[in-house]
C-alpha cells in the first residue's frame, strides 16, 4: 500500500483515487522547474527563456528549503503536480503559497484543489495565523478556485498580481 500525507477528511472526495500526495524530496526539482517554467509563461510573460529559466533556477534554493513541497502522484509513480509553500516574507507568522501547478494532461480532476487544502490544512498545524498567495489577475481559473476555498482578496495588488489570504 502506498503512503501518502495523511487522510485529513479536508482531502477526502477531493484525490483522485488513483493519486497520492507525498511529501517532495529534492529529485522533484525537475518536475518542480518545468512546472514553475510554464507557470511564468503567464505570471512573467515579458521574460525572454533564458531569463525565464534564470529567474526558475534562482528560485531552485527556496524550493529545496520549503517548509511544504508536496507532488501528487498517479499509482504509476507518475508526479503530475506540485504544491510549494514558503514562510511568508511579508507578514510574521503566515504561509505564502509560492506555487500551485499540475500538469496540462492531469488538469481538471481536482488536483490543485486538494493541493491547495493541503496547504491550508499544514498552515493550520504549523500554527500559522494567515495563509497568503499571489494569482497573476489573468488567471482566471486560479482566482476561481482560491476563491472558492474562502480565500479573499487584499486591499492593493503587487504588479501584475491579485494578493489574497485566508485564516487556515
Amino acid at each position: 500500500m502506498r503512503k501518502g500525507v495523511g487522510g485529513n477528511r479536508l482531502l477526502r472526495g477531493v484525490v483522485p483515487a488513483d493519486t497520492i500526495l507525498r511529501h517532495a524530496v529534492d529529485g522533484d526539482w525537475p518536475l518542480a522547474r518545468s512546472l514553475f517554467v510554464e507557470a511564468t509563461r503567464v505570471s512573467h510573460p515579458g521574460l525572454g527563456e533564458p531569463e525565464r529559466l534564470a529567474y526558475v533556477e534562482e528560485r531552485r534554493s527556496r524550493w529545496m528549503g520549503a517548509p511544504v513541497r508536496v507532488v501528487a502522484e498517479t499509482e504509476g509513480g507518475e508526479a503530475t503536480a506540485l504544491v510549494w509553500v514558503v514562510d511568508d516574507a511579508f507578514v510574521q507568522g503566515a504561509d505564502y503559497v509560492q506555487l500551485i501547478a499540475v500538469d496540462p494532461a492531469h488538469r481538471r480532476h481536482g488536483l490543485a484543489r486538494a493541493l491547495l487544502r493541503y496547504a491550508v490544512l499544514r498552515a493550520r498545524e504549523r500554527r500559522r495565523g494567515l495563509i497568503r498567495a499571489g494569482v497573476h489577475r489573468d488567471n482566471a481559473a486560479s482566482l476561481r478556485l482560491f476563491a472558492s476555498e474562502r480565500f479573499v482578496p487584499e486591499e492593493g495588488h503587487d504588479g501584475d498580481f491579485v494578493l489574497l489570504r485566508r485564516r487556515p
